[in-house]
């Protein structure tokens, strides 16, 4: 008979990580081929095997946004992660930890209030950072939802912006805490629709209109 094993392969679910426990059943018999009417019973055996999961952060994604010129849009109200496992016991726990983007010249940014982040601007660079408070996972993209950004005055022109997305996954592991970080770059396009400027003055009398 055969005496060696098929490759096999372990596939946790989708984004899992922490300790799984996979039991494997080998059953054997043994088989004469001179004389086929010679059954032998069927052994069995068992062993199971303690797997380690690690983390593999970076399962983040976004999505462009339309405005008109001059109004301002929640353009980072796309960003979340897709990993949906909530614990670092049961099954990970992934976390925005920071965005970082690039703000178009004459661009505005405003912020919303509140606390469990800051937020700061070097020349044009922003940073929304939430390592130093203990907001949920929930909670952070909460805060994503309200920035605001607003093109330059009366320009329709479009603006892709590059948004660095840092998220961390924490699983335990073996007893211990395994984490992964890791920065993904999503582009953010917005897209401005131009709206007509007014260039006279109504100088007519409520009941009749300019020529």
């Amino acid at each position: 008979g055969n005496s060696s094993l098929p490759n096999m392969t372990v596939t946790p679910p989708a984004d899992f990580s922490g300790d799984a426990t996979v039991a494997i059943v080998l059953k054997a018999q043994d088989r004469d081929a001179d004389n086929a009417a010679l059954v032998t019973a069927v052994e069995q055996d068992s062993v199971t095997l303690h797997l380690q999961v690690n983390p593999v952060a970076g399962d983040v994604t976004a999505s462009n946004v339309t405005t008109q010129e001059d109004v301002a849009v929640n353009f980072l109200a796309s960003v979340h992660v897709t990993d949906t496992s909530t614990s670092p016991t049961t099954g990970g726990s992934e976390l925005v930890d920071k965005v970082v983007f690039n703000v178009p010249t004459g661009w505005l940014v405003t912020p919303p209030s509140g606390s469990g982040f800051t937020t700061s601007l070097s020349g044009s660079i922003y940073t929304i950072d939430f390592t130093t408070g203990s907001l949920t996972e929930a909670q952070r993209e909460a805060v994503l939802d309200a920035f605001t950004i607003v093109s330059s005055s009366h320009s329709s022109k479009d603006e892709t912006i590059a948004v660095t997305v840092t998220t961390t996954d924490t699983a335990s592991a073996n007893g211990a805490t395994v984490t992964n970080t890791a920065n993904t770059v999503l582009n953010v396009t917005v897209a401005v629709t131009p709206i007509a400027e007014r260039v006279d003055a109504d100088t007519a009398t409520p009941s009749g209109n300019d020529v």
